[in-house]
């Protein structure tokens, strides 16, 4: 099943209803109907919703799905170290601040890859528009965490998903400096971050899309 807009929660809006009140019948008739008519006027709201984090988990890729060799890091909940010009967006309303997130490992660690899920909301277009800008114009000295980031660039990167746009980021961590691809991707209403690389080396669209492609395939048949 498709999740769209509407069907996870778009603003109901309820008719107001006028009743015209004659000069027949009883004062007490007269007054059950307005008060039925108050009712009625009363706009009802259902507010937008996108889906539990634990829907989002479900969405995630499994080290299996991975394949041969990957396996899941389990990682702090309270380490948050998404870029601070993504936080800012959580933060004036334009991202849902639910979201999930998990790490992959490869060869003891020589190969990571970090994939991220959360609701693009009622209009995903724009929420991944407001996403890929924001990052473009980032401040590569704002962050959050521990984690310091040294430089991030637009890259071209293959089509995915519904959309989709990809950065080269290098940062620093643990005493490490590291080259990584980051991969944003609209898929129906889900926001799908990727980012995946080396300790050593930079990792290539090659090795990254089918990732990247699977991630979208999965959120497509959940979604």
């Amino acid at each position: 099943m498709r999740r769209t807009a509407t069907a996870i929660g778009a603003l109901a809006v309820v008719a107001t209803l006028a009743t015209a009140c004659g000069s027949s019948g009883s004062s007490a008739d007269s007054e059950e109907e307005t008060t039925a008519t108050e009712a009625e006027a009363s706009p009802s709201t259902t507010a937008a919703q996108g889906p539990s984090e634990s829907e989002l988990t479900a969405m995630l890729l499994t080290a299996a799905e991975m394949g041969p060799g990957w396996s899941v890091t389990p990682s702090d909940p309270d380490d948050d170290d998404q870029i601070g010009c993504v936080a800012d967006l959580e933060a004036d309303g334009t991202l849902d601040s639910t979201k999930t997130e998990v790490q992959f490992d490869y060869g003891n660690g020589q190969v990571f890859v970090f994939e991220g899920t959360r609701w693009a909301g009622e209009d995903p277009q724009t929420t991944f528009e407001a996403v890929v800008d924001a990052i473009d114009d980032c401040d590569t000295s704002t962050l959050s965490g521990s984690t310091t980031l040294d430089s991030i660039e637009s890259i071209s990167y293959p089509s995915v998903g519904d959309d989709s746009s990809a950065w080269q980021l290098t940062f620093t961590g643990g005493g490490e400096t590291y080259t990584a691809q980051l991969i944003l991707v609209v898929q129906d209403d889900i926001l799908i971050q990727v980012m995946g690389g080396y300790a050593a080396q930079t990792m290539t669209d090659t090795e990254s899309q089918p990732i990247v492609e699977g991630a979208a395939k999965k959120v497509a048949s959940l979604s």
